[in-house]
Protein backbone atom coordinates (compact mmCIF):
# COMPACT_ATOMS: atom_id res chain seq x y z
CA UNK A 1 0.00 0.00 0.00
CA UNK A 2 0.89 3.75 -0.21
CA UNK A 3 2.37 4.37 3.81
CA UNK A 4 4.03 0.83 3.04
CA UNK A 5 6.19 1.48 0.02
CA UNK A 6 6.62 4.72 1.24
CA UNK A 7 8.10 3.46 4.55
CA UNK A 8 10.37 0.69 2.68
CA UNK A 9 11.63 3.35 0.11
CA UNK A 10 12.47 5.58 3.23
CA UNK A 11 14.53 2.34 4.96
CA UNK A 12 16.66 1.65 1.73
CA UNK A 13 17.34 5.23 1.27
CA UNK A 14 19.26 5.72 4.76
CA UNK A 15 19.91 2.30 5.30
CA UNK A 16 17.36 1.79 8.31
CA UNK A 17 18.83 -0.76 11.27
CA UNK A 18 15.37 -0.18 13.04
CA UNK A 19 12.09 0.82 12.44
CA UNK A 20 10.67 2.39 15.68
CA UNK A 21 6.81 2.71 14.58
CA UNK A 22 4.37 5.23 16.43
CA UNK A 23 0.37 3.70 17.42
CA UNK A 24 -1.63 0.40 16.00
CA UNK A 25 -2.95 2.20 12.52
CA UNK A 26 1.17 2.10 11.36
CA UNK A 27 1.96 -1.42 12.20
CA UNK A 28 0.39 -3.02 9.29
CA UNK A 29 2.48 -0.66 7.02
CA UNK A 30 5.66 -0.74 8.31
CA UNK A 31 5.80 -4.58 9.04
CA UNK A 32 4.88 -5.18 4.97
CA UNK A 33 7.37 -2.78 4.54
CA UNK A 34 10.24 -4.65 4.96
CA UNK A 35 10.46 -8.49 7.13
CA UNK A 36 14.36 -8.04 7.43
CA UNK A 37 14.17 -4.58 9.62
CA UNK A 38 12.76 -5.28 12.71
CA UNK A 39 10.34 -3.43 13.80
CA UNK A 40 9.33 -1.35 17.62
CA UNK A 41 6.19 -0.94 17.99
CA UNK A 42 5.13 1.79 20.44
CA UNK A 43 1.57 2.07 21.47
CA UNK A 44 0.80 5.70 22.68
CA UNK A 45 -2.68 4.29 23.75
CA UNK A 46 -5.12 1.87 23.95
CA UNK A 47 -6.28 2.58 19.90
CA UNK A 48 -9.26 0.50 19.42
CA UNK A 49 -11.31 1.79 22.33
CA UNK A 50 -9.76 5.50 22.11
CA UNK A 51 -11.52 5.29 18.56
CA UNK A 52 -15.02 4.77 20.27
CA UNK A 53 -14.44 7.92 21.86
CA UNK A 54 -13.22 10.52 19.59
CA UNK A 55 -15.25 12.79 18.04
CA UNK A 56 -14.17 11.41 14.48
CA UNK A 57 -16.40 8.82 15.51
CA UNK A 58 -19.44 9.77 17.21
CA UNK A 59 -22.22 10.53 14.18
CA UNK A 60 -22.74 7.56 11.51
CA UNK A 61 -21.23 8.76 8.80
CA UNK A 62 -18.00 9.42 11.19
CA UNK A 63 -17.95 6.11 11.95
CA UNK A 64 -18.12 4.67 8.57
CA UNK A 65 -15.13 6.63 7.59
CA UNK A 66 -13.24 5.60 11.29
CA UNK A 67 -14.45 2.42 11.41
CA UNK A 68 -13.86 1.28 15.28
CA UNK A 69 -15.68 -1.74 15.60
CA UNK A 70 -12.71 -3.13 12.99
CA UNK A 71 -9.66 -2.25 15.10
CA UNK A 72 -10.93 -4.17 17.96
CA UNK A 73 -11.01 -7.02 15.47
CA UNK A 74 -7.56 -5.92 13.86
CA UNK A 75 -5.93 -5.41 16.95
CA UNK A 76 -4.37 -8.91 17.20
CA UNK A 77 -3.11 -8.89 13.07
CA UNK A 78 -1.64 -5.24 13.58
CA UNK A 79 -0.15 -6.34 17.17
CA UNK A 80 1.74 -9.57 15.40
CA UNK A 81 3.49 -7.45 12.80
CA UNK A 82 5.68 -6.12 15.67
CA UNK A 83 9.24 -8.04 16.58
CA UNK A 84 8.75 -5.74 20.15
CA UNK A 85 5.57 -3.47 21.51
CA UNK A 86 6.32 -0.95 23.76
CA UNK A 87 3.28 0.37 26.23
CA UNK A 88 2.63 2.71 28.68
CA UNK A 89 1.94 0.75 31.56
CA UNK A 90 2.10 -2.60 33.69
CA UNK A 91 -1.73 -2.71 33.90
CA UNK A 92 -2.10 -2.14 29.30
CA UNK A 93 0.66 -5.15 28.85
CA UNK A 94 -1.45 -7.24 31.49
CA UNK A 95 -4.63 -6.74 29.26
CA UNK A 96 -3.45 -7.33 25.63
CA UNK A 97 -1.56 -10.71 26.84
CA UNK A 98 -4.56 -12.39 28.95
CA UNK A 99 -6.36 -10.93 25.31
CA UNK A 100 -3.92 -12.61 23.36
CA UNK A 101 -2.01 -15.26 24.98
CA UNK A 102 -0.45 -16.55 21.90
CA UNK A 103 0.92 -13.54 21.02
CA UNK A 104 4.97 -14.05 20.67
CA UNK A 105 5.93 -10.19 20.81
CA UNK A 106 7.79 -8.94 23.52
CA UNK A 107 7.12 -6.20 25.62
CA UNK A 108 8.50 -3.32 27.36
CA UNK A 109 6.58 -0.51 29.76
CA UNK A 110 8.24 2.52 29.20
CA UNK A 111 5.58 5.47 30.34
CA UNK A 112 5.19 9.08 28.78
CA UNK A 113 7.47 10.31 31.02
CA UNK A 114 8.46 14.21 31.13
CA UNK A 115 12.69 15.69 30.09
CA UNK A 116 13.43 17.65 32.31
CA UNK A 117 15.12 19.63 30.40
CA UNK A 118 11.52 21.26 28.99
CA UNK A 119 10.90 22.21 32.23
CA UNK A 120 14.07 24.34 32.58
CA UNK A 121 13.49 26.13 29.85
CA UNK A 122 10.35 28.97 29.18
CA UNK A 123 9.40 31.30 26.62
CA UNK A 124 8.52 33.82 29.18
CA UNK A 125 7.07 36.12 26.59
CA UNK A 126 3.36 35.04 28.35
CA UNK A 127 1.83 37.00 31.01
CA UNK A 128 -0.65 35.93 33.28
CA UNK A 129 -4.34 37.69 32.49
CA UNK A 130 -5.87 40.11 35.17
CA UNK A 131 -7.63 36.76 37.04
CA UNK A 132 -8.95 38.21 39.99
CA UNK A 133 -9.15 35.24 42.48
CA UNK A 134 -12.18 35.39 44.87
CA UNK A 135 -11.75 32.24 47.63
CA UNK A 136 -8.49 30.88 48.92
CA UNK A 137 -8.14 27.78 47.02
CA UNK A 138 -8.18 27.74 43.52
CA UNK A 139 -7.93 23.92 41.35
CA UNK A 140 -6.50 23.64 37.93
CA UNK A 141 -7.70 21.23 35.25
CA UNK A 142 -5.15 21.68 31.93
CA UNK A 143 -5.50 19.87 29.21
CA UNK A 144 -8.40 18.92 26.71
CA UNK A 145 -11.83 19.99 27.97
CA UNK A 146 -14.46 17.20 27.45
CA UNK A 147 -16.78 14.77 28.72
CA UNK A 148 -14.21 11.85 28.30
CA UNK A 149 -12.05 13.80 30.68
CA UNK A 150 -14.12 13.85 33.45
CA UNK A 151 -14.68 17.89 33.20
CA UNK A 152 -18.15 17.84 33.83
CA UNK A 153 -18.01 15.95 37.21
CA UNK A 154 -15.74 18.74 38.35
CA UNK A 155 -17.60 21.41 37.34
CA UNK A 156 -20.87 19.45 39.11
CA UNK A 157 -18.13 18.62 42.43
CA UNK A 158 -18.22 22.56 42.39
CA UNK A 159 -21.28 23.43 41.96
CA UNK A 160 -22.21 20.88 45.23
CA UNK A 161 -19.24 22.59 47.48
CA UNK A 162 -21.17 25.54 46.84
CA UNK A 163 -24.34 24.15 47.89
CA UNK A 164 -22.51 23.64 51.11
CA UNK A 165 -21.14 26.69 50.95
CA UNK A 166 -17.95 25.82 50.59
CA UNK A 167 -16.31 27.92 47.91
CA UNK A 168 -13.41 27.46 45.65
CA UNK A 169 -12.03 29.07 42.10
CA UNK A 170 -11.76 26.65 39.29
CA UNK A 171 -9.03 27.55 36.47
CA UNK A 172 -9.69 25.80 33.30
CA UNK A 173 -6.14 25.74 30.70
CA UNK A 174 -7.14 23.95 27.12
CA UNK A 175 -9.06 23.98 23.97
CA UNK A 176 -12.33 22.07 24.14
CA UNK A 177 -14.18 19.37 21.94
CA UNK A 178 -16.58 20.55 20.07
CA UNK A 179 -18.86 18.48 21.17
CA UNK A 180 -18.82 19.69 24.49
CA UNK A 181 -18.37 23.47 23.74
CA UNK A 182 -21.93 24.44 24.32
CA UNK A 183 -22.84 22.22 27.77
CA UNK A 184 -19.31 24.09 29.07
CA UNK A 185 -19.94 27.55 28.30
CA UNK A 186 -23.14 27.45 29.82
CA UNK A 187 -21.41 26.25 33.43
CA UNK A 188 -18.92 29.15 32.85
CA UNK A 189 -21.93 31.80 32.43
CA UNK A 190 -23.90 30.61 35.01
CA UNK A 191 -23.75 32.89 38.25
CA UNK A 192 -22.33 31.24 40.94
CA UNK A 193 -20.63 31.95 44.19
CA UNK A 194 -17.33 29.79 42.96
CA UNK A 195 -15.16 31.52 40.33
CA UNK A 196 -14.76 29.64 36.95
CA UNK A 197 -11.43 31.33 35.24
CA UNK A 198 -10.98 29.68 31.29
CA UNK A 199 -7.47 30.23 29.15
CA UNK A 200 -8.16 28.25 25.45
CA UNK A 201 -4.46 27.45 25.38
CA UNK A 202 -1.03 28.27 26.76
CA UNK A 203 2.96 26.84 25.47
CA UNK A 204 3.64 24.15 27.67
CA UNK A 205 7.10 26.24 29.13
CA UNK A 206 4.64 28.89 30.81
CA UNK A 207 2.56 26.17 32.73
CA UNK A 208 4.56 26.80 35.51
CA UNK A 209 3.99 30.54 35.52
CA UNK A 210 0.17 29.92 35.61
CA UNK A 211 1.23 27.07 38.67
CA UNK A 212 1.97 30.15 40.81
CA UNK A 213 -2.09 30.91 41.10
CA UNK A 214 -3.18 27.58 41.96
CA UNK A 215 -3.45 24.90 45.44
CA UNK A 216 -4.89 21.65 43.86
CA UNK A 217 -4.74 20.04 40.51
CA UNK A 218 -7.31 17.82 39.13
CA UNK A 219 -7.40 14.58 36.56
CA UNK A 220 -10.66 13.35 36.78
CA UNK A 221 -10.77 11.44 33.80
CA UNK A 222 -14.08 8.87 33.31
CA UNK A 223 -12.44 5.12 34.03
CA UNK A 224 -12.30 2.94 30.84
CA UNK A 225 -9.60 0.98 28.65
CA UNK A 226 -8.31 4.05 27.14
CA UNK A 227 -7.54 5.58 30.69
CA UNK A 228 -6.40 2.58 31.43
CA UNK A 229 -3.42 2.00 29.38
CA UNK A 230 -1.35 4.73 30.52
CA UNK A 231 -0.44 7.80 32.60
CA UNK A 232 -1.33 11.53 31.02
CA UNK A 233 1.12 13.72 30.70
CA UNK A 234 -0.47 16.07 32.80
CA UNK A 235 -0.26 14.07 35.53
CA UNK A 236 3.94 14.76 35.40
CA UNK A 237 3.44 18.37 34.78
CA UNK A 238 0.80 18.54 37.83
CA UNK A 239 3.64 17.14 40.32
CA UNK A 240 6.46 19.16 38.85
CA UNK A 241 4.52 22.34 40.21
CA UNK A 242 4.67 21.06 43.38
CA UNK A 243 0.76 20.90 43.92
CA UNK A 244 -1.34 18.16 45.25
CA UNK A 245 -2.98 15.94 42.84
CA UNK A 246 -6.96 14.54 43.36
CA UNK A 247 -7.28 11.80 40.45
CA UNK A 248 -9.98 9.41 39.51
CA UNK A 249 -9.57 5.91 39.91
CA UNK A 250 -7.51 5.14 36.30
CA UNK A 251 -5.20 2.25 37.33
CA UNK A 252 -2.36 3.88 36.48
CA UNK A 253 -2.83 7.28 37.71
CA UNK A 254 -3.97 5.94 40.92
CA UNK A 255 -0.93 3.85 41.42
CA UNK A 256 1.01 6.77 41.17
CA UNK A 257 -0.80 8.80 43.46
CA UNK A 258 -0.93 5.99 45.94
CA UNK A 259 2.97 5.25 45.48
CA UNK A 260 4.37 8.16 46.41
CA UNK A 261 1.49 10.33 48.21
CA UNK A 262 1.32 13.25 46.58
CA UNK A 263 -2.72 13.28 46.29
CA UNK A 264 -6.07 11.84 46.97
CA UNK A 265 -8.22 9.68 44.38
CA UNK A 266 -11.85 8.94 44.04
CA UNK A 267 -14.01 6.78 42.27
CA UNK A 268 -14.50 7.94 38.88
CA UNK A 269 -17.80 10.03 37.81
CA UNK A 270 -18.31 10.33 41.72
CA UNK A 271 -19.14 13.57 41.90
CA UNK A 272 -19.29 13.66 46.05
CA UNK A 273 -16.12 11.40 46.33
CA UNK A 274 -14.56 14.34 44.13
CA UNK A 275 -16.01 17.69 46.12
CA UNK A 276 -15.15 15.52 49.40
CA UNK A 277 -11.85 15.30 48.24
CA UNK A 278 -11.53 18.84 47.47
CA UNK A 279 -12.93 19.98 50.72
CA UNK A 280 -10.46 17.59 52.08
CA UNK A 281 -7.42 19.51 50.99
CA UNK A 282 -8.92 22.99 50.85
CA UNK A 283 -9.10 22.60 54.62
CA UNK A 284 -5.46 21.57 55.43
CA UNK A 285 -2.86 23.61 53.52
CA UNK A 286 -0.01 21.96 55.41
CA UNK A 287 -1.03 18.77 53.74
CA UNK A 288 -1.44 20.57 50.50
CA UNK A 289 2.51 21.53 50.40
CA UNK A 290 3.82 17.98 51.80
CA UNK A 291 1.81 16.48 49.12
CA UNK A 292 3.38 18.70 46.44
CA UNK A 293 6.43 18.26 47.22
CA UNK A 294 6.46 14.44 47.58
CA UNK A 295 5.23 14.82 43.88
CA UNK A 296 7.77 16.93 42.28
CA UNK A 297 10.76 14.78 44.27
CA UNK A 298 8.87 11.70 42.52
CA UNK A 299 9.37 13.47 38.96
CA UNK A 300 12.92 14.73 39.48
CA UNK A 301 14.28 11.96 41.14
CA UNK A 302 12.23 8.81 39.46
CA UNK A 303 9.57 9.45 36.52
CA UNK A 304 11.39 10.91 33.87
CA UNK A 305 13.32 9.86 30.75
CA UNK A 306 16.81 10.92 32.20
CA UNK A 307 16.89 8.25 34.32
CA UNK A 308 14.79 5.95 32.56
CA UNK A 309 16.08 6.37 28.96
CA UNK A 310 18.68 3.44 29.41
CA UNK A 311 15.42 0.70 29.14
CA UNK A 312 14.73 2.10 25.61
CA UNK A 313 18.46 2.11 25.30
CA UNK A 314 18.90 -1.27 26.37
CA UNK A 315 16.12 -2.30 24.26
CA UNK A 316 17.55 -0.55 20.63
CA UNK A 317 20.60 -2.33 21.84
CA UNK A 318 19.44 -5.78 21.97
CA UNK A 319 17.95 -5.92 18.13
CA UNK A 320 21.09 -3.67 16.62
CA UNK A 321 23.56 -6.99 18.44
CA UNK A 322 21.54 -9.48 16.61
CA UNK A 323 21.81 -7.58 13.17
Amino acid sequence: DLWGRAIRQFALKYDIDILHVHDLYMSRAAGLASREIPMILDLHENYPSAIFLYRSSTSWWQRILSKPEKWLKKEKEYLAYADHIIVLSESFRELLQSRYPDLPTDFTVFPNLPMLSRYAKSKGGEKLPDIVLRHDVTLLYFGRIAHRRGVFTLLEAVKELSSRGVFVNCLFIGPVDRADRGRFDDYLSRDQDALFYYVPWIDQSDLAMYGELVDVCVAPFLKNPQHESGVANKIYQYMMLSKPLIVSNCLPQQQIVEKYDCGLVFTSESVDELANCIEELRGDPARRTNMGSRGKQAVLSDLNLDVSKERLLTLYSQYASVL
